[in-house]
């Protein structure tokens, strides 16, 4: 066991990336992965590019209580069981993002334009990228980039 007393007071943390570094190829914890973790008493902290939605899950099974990371820095939050609250996020302003969603629709107009925020994921189609992303993290997309409904659920999506 690992001496951590005065970690947390002196604001240390060991800072770990989730996919293919605490998560197998499937995007799952491994059951030595959860048990070096939770014994080890270190105060990790997750940086991923997930959204905080898409990590509580991961967290809960860490037995994580600190604050979290979330969309590469964009986002801090303190988890709860079935929530979050966010401590502090920095977002790319509204009218910048819609100049990059034009530009990238104009110039590429085959790119799947796909962001996420605190609170949900935009997608500009359903295809096999989206899919594994569902797949890993269990997380739907809500609206594609023009804020309509999307009109098929990505579950009944199907090109392989």
């Amino acid at each position: 066991m690992i001496d951590t007393k005065g970690w947390f007071a002196l604001g240390c943390y060991l800072i770990s990336d989730l996919d293919h570094t605490l998560l197998n190829e499937q995007g799952r914890l491994s059951s030595r992965t959860i048990l070096t973790v939770v014994k080890s008493q270190l105060p990790l902290m997750l940086a991923s590019a997930r959204m905080p939605i898409q990590m509580l899950d991961l967290i809960n099974q860490l037995q994580l209580t600190g604050p979290q990371t979330a969309l590469n820095g964009a986002v801090i939050f303190q988890p709860a069981v079935h929530e979050f609250r966010v401590l502090e996020q920095h977002a790319i302003p509204d009218q910048t993002a819609q100049k990059l969603q034009n530009l990238v629709k104009t110039e590429f107009p085959e790119l799947n334009f796909t962001w996420m925020d605190a609170e949900s994921w935009h997608v500009s189609k359903l295809d096999q990228q989206i899919e594994t992303e569902i797949f890993y993290t269990g997380i739907q997309p809500l609206f594609d980039v023009d804020q309509r409904p999307l009109k098929k659920r990505a579950a009944d999506f199907v090109d392989y």
